[in-house]
């Protein structure tokens, strides 16, 4: 049971802004991630909030509150109710916790409030509560996505799966691209949760059935699904023609689970991984390029290999699916959030528009890619808005193995995360990635196909040019029982009517046209294909 519950208690990931980075220890490599810097702000001083407090009647904070002296840690809602009690005391109307995880509060205080709080040694540090400007506009050209558009690679085609808190199907940013929804959600008395599908079952598929779930935190899957896939007149996401496969994960918690506001979600491990195994059977009609999972809790310094997530991440892998997973938001120098840790995944940290690792971001060696993660604008709930977390830097990698696919259809998971890991920008030790960059190393490091075997597939398609355009039936070849899965959603993708395997052997039999088959044969998924002959018995 309560290894079950903490498993169950994943902490949501998108407004985890300002968790502290815990610094470097003698022991931990110095290119796995940089200490974080400490130095000094001058607009966190009392002389500087207190000037522009004077010049505008008030000014927004964000204060940390300090844990009591004696060794227990308490509960985090009680600190952040010890704290706003203090201020309303000293006279302040609006104080509110930043979030029920973290050891803040978010104010607007007076000059005079500012006096009496600000030397209080309960809240040792101060910042002001900057505004932020929309970012996506800014982190996709940093990630040379722009770029990759224009040669092509706009995800089309392609599929991006968002295991999340569900997703706003009309949102403008996402409407027309959510082309398949599902719901994973437990109820269970002993923890204190309730599903959150529509239906009040533990699971549902369908329209409507990954709508956003109702309690705070939950426009979070919107979001991230606008990063990796949203399309727009301003902006766009990765893959901004990939579609959206929408699955609503996480289920609805009250009391002490929530360790501050109370309702709140989180996600099981069950949940998650019926998810995945949807997804995986998704690969059966459509090509899946990646799913997205910007969630996690607890930590690990090493690969997580037994747990039970993994068999199915590896399934998908096969299938030519990449896992994409947040590394976590606590500011971990030697370690990453469950699942991130399991080592077929791929685990991304989270980024400064400066290239600097970010504060917050969990960066121990299992992190494969960074991608940006601060302020990042997207799609919410009927609104834009920008949030940072390492769940904002996940859907970056994810939107990008859909354009890549969309461009290099024939590419693998490996070939694809190679390639962002060898083309990427070295920060903290992990490379931010480039997808032009990534596009042009997959380009260059493509096998050569031996001439012969080139020449006999380029044969075979001008022999399909020479067919009557009617459905036919063909037997096509693949490299390896690995590519099978790519081959039948390629063949599904062409248009072809009927796609079954023909036992243990690496083919397939399709029923097509001999246009969609000589699409399917161009499209790199496939190593021969013929016509699937009719014999007479000879007597």
């Amino acid at each position: 049971m309560l290894a079950r519950l903490r498993l169950a208690l994943a902490p949501l990931l998108a407004l985890m802004v300002n968790a502290s980075c815990v610094q470097q220890t003698a022991t931990q490599a110095a290119a796995v991630c940089p200490p974080v810097a400490q130095t000094a702000e001058d607009s966190a001083s009392l002389p500087a909030l207190r000037e522009k407090a004077q010049a505008e009647g008030a000014v927004r904070v964000i204060v940390q509150i300090a844990a009591p002296p004696g060794g227990a840690q308490p509960a985090m809602g009680g600190m952040q109710r010890m704290a706003s009690d203090a201020f309303r005391r000293a006279g302040v109307s609006y104080v509110e916790p930043l979030t029920p995880r973290l050891p803040y509060v978010v104010a607007e205080v007076t000059a005079e409030q500012l006096d009496a709080l600000y030397p209080d040694p309960r809240f040792p540090a101060w910042s002001e509560d900057r505004i932020a400007r929309a970012t996506l506009a800014e982190s996709g050209p940093l990630v040379q996505a722009p770029q990759l558009w224009a040669a092509g690679g706009r995800g089309a085609g392609q599929s991006v799966a968002i295991l999340d808190t569900g997703v706003d199907a009309a949102h403008p940013f996402l409407a027309g691209r959510v082309v398949t929804e599902a719901c994973f959600s437990t109820t269970s008395v002993a923890n204190r949760s309730s599903s959150v599908c529509p239906n009040n079952q533990s699971e549902q598929t369908g329209a409507g059935a990954a709508r956003p779930c109702n309690a705070a935190g939950c426009e979070h899957g919107t979001h991230v699904a606008g990063i990796a896939a949203g399309r727009g007149t301003d902006f766009s996401g990765m893959a901004p023609d990939a579609e959206i496969i929408a699955v609503q994960v996480f289920s609805r918690f009250t009391g002490a689970a929530c360790g501050g506001q109370s309702p709140c979600v989180a996600s099981f491990t069950s949940d998650q991984i019926r998810a995945l195994d949807f997804v995986l059977q998704q690969a059966a009609t459509r090509s899946v390029a990646s799913a997205n999972m910007s969630l996690g809790g607890g930590r690990s310094t090493t690969a997580c290999d037994t747990d039970l997530t993994k068999p199915v991440i590896d399934q998908l892998r096969a299938a030519g699916i990449a896992t994409v997973i947040a590394s976590g938001n606590d500011g971990f120098r030697d370690s990453v959030s469950f699942p991130g840790c399991i080592s077929s995944a791929v685990t991304v940290g989270a980024t400064s528009k400066s290239d600097e690792v970010a504060s917050f971001s969990n960066c121990g060696p299992q992190v494969d890619l960074h991608a940006p993660g601060v302020n990042i604008n997207s799609s919410a709930n009927e609104r834009f808005a920008s949030f940072s977390g390492t769940s904002m830097a996940t859907p970056h990698v994810a939107g990008a193995f859909a354009a890549l696919r969309s461009l290099h259809t024939n590419a693998t998971v490996d070939q694809i995360e190679a390639a962002l890991k060898s083309s990427g920008r070295d920060v903290g030790g992990r490379p931010r990635i480039l997808l032009l960059d990534a596009s042009n190393a997959l380009a260059a490091n493509a096998p050569a196909e031996p001439a012969m075997a080139n020449d006999g597939l380029q044969g075979q398609i001008a022999a399909l040019a020479a067919m009557p355009e009617a459905p036919a039936r063909f037997i096509i070849t693949v490299e390896s029982p690995q590519a099978l899965a790519r081959a039948e959603t390629a063949a599904r993708a062409a248009g072809a009517s009927y796609v079954g395997r023909m036992g243990g052997q690496n083919m397939l039999a399709i029923e097509a046209t001999p246009a969609q088959a000589r699409a399917l044969a161009a499209s790199g998924a496939v190593t021969g294909i013929q016509p699937d002959r009719t014999a007479r018995p000879q007597n």
